[in-house]
């Protein structure tokens, strides 16, 4: 059987991520789009910053467009910076994780040929000599003059927009390309069956080693909302991320349902304000879903699936109530399934 869905969401076919983003950036641009646990960054401010970034990356390092970028920062405040920077230049954004070994980064470098990494690491003298390191200090704090009428090359649909690195079957990193059309029509549909507006504020959870980390990233960016990060070491304490949740006014997560059902069974109460709660990456047992509306019955949940290769979500499922059997749920706009 084979269904290919229409929603009847406002998806711009012609546009990538970045037109979306500068679109919202000229709609509201002194609207808060970026926060840590100190600053808040409007959309103006975080457009400039990414946009210094990616001048620098063109101006002193000779990056084009189409050539790949290795980063392996925190999930800081300069994380997505560095992303929208790289992707909105028509360059390639590869995360890996911190804690990857010196020789798996290696391996990804070669395989994508990437000409840089941008890190903050100190064990990665060991690099082939090939690819160069970069710190994030030089291109977000860069002294450079600014020449603002230059205008770098915007990314087409038809462009890489970023390669993940998957163990695949084997346990070997195998490198997945997304192009900026389909990521894009993930974004754009994702911000519609959400509902997502500016009154919207999304805590980024996933590690920037899982696909779902660019949905976390970039749909509430585009929709008008505002972007919370947090380190790490912040998310690995579930007290922290609680009392996060609760500081922000967060109204949206996305969560693996193992570590949901850890939230839940700990720290419930955070939950209370939430708008909704996205679960991905694992099978979503029935009994987590109903003990969700017995814990938080006016919050809904998502289920969302699909493999890398798909630009990251090919069917998802909405839940309001616990009586509603547990699927995968249908395609999402332009997306068709088969089941064989």
């Amino acid at each position: 059987a084979e269904e290919k869905r229409t929603t009847g969401y406002q998806i711009d076919s012609t546009a990538t991520f970045i037109d979306k983003w500068r679109e919202r950036v000229a709609a509201s641009p002194s609207s808060a789009a970026l926060s840590d646990q100190v600053n808040v960054l409007s959309a103006s401010e975080l457009e400039s910053r990414a946009r210094d970034a990616a001048f620098s990356l063109f101006n002193l390092y000779g990056l084009r467009s189409g050539q790949r970028v290795v980063v392996s920062l925190d999930a800081t405040a300069e994380l997505p910076m560095i992303a929208l920077a790289i992707m909105s230049m028509g360059a390639v954004y590869v995360p890996v994780t911190q804690d990857l070994p010196v020789e798996r980064v290696n391996s990804v470098a070669a395989q994508c040929s990437a000409r840089f990494i941008v890190t903050r690491r100190q064990d990665l003298d060991a690099l082939d000599h090939r690819v160069e390191t970069i710190s994030p200090d030089a291109l977000l704090n860069s002294r450079f003059p600014q020449i603002r009428r230059q205008e770098l090359p915007a990314p087409q649909l038809s462009d890489t927009a970023y390669i993940l690195f998957t163990s695949g079957s084997t346990g070997s990193p195998k490198g997945v390309e997304i192009l900026h059309s389909g990521i894009s029509n993930s974004l754009q549909w994702r911000a519609g069956a959400y509902e997502f507006d500016s009154n919207d504020i999304t805590l980024q959870m996933p590690s920037c080693g899982f696909d779902a980390s660019i949905l976390d990233m970039f749909t509430v960016l585009i929709a008008g909302g505002c972007l919370v990060m947090i380190d790490t070491a912040t998310k690995t304490s579930l007290e922290a991320v609680a009392q996060v949740i609760q500081d922000k006014n967060v109204t949206n997560l996305l969560l693996t349902p193992s570590l949901y059902a850890l939230y839940l069974a700990r720290v419930p109460e955070a939950f209370g304000g939430i708008r909704f709660i996205t679960l991905a990456g694992e099978a979503l047992p029935p009994s987590l879903a109903k003990k969700h509306f017995d814990t938080l019955p006016n919050v809904t949940l998502w289920n969302e699936y699909g493999p890398t290769e798909c630009s990251v979500v090919t069917t998802a499922a909405k839940f309001t109530s616990a009586d509603e059997p547990v699927t995968i749920g249908r395609p999402i706009d332009n997306v068709r399934a088969y089941v064989l």
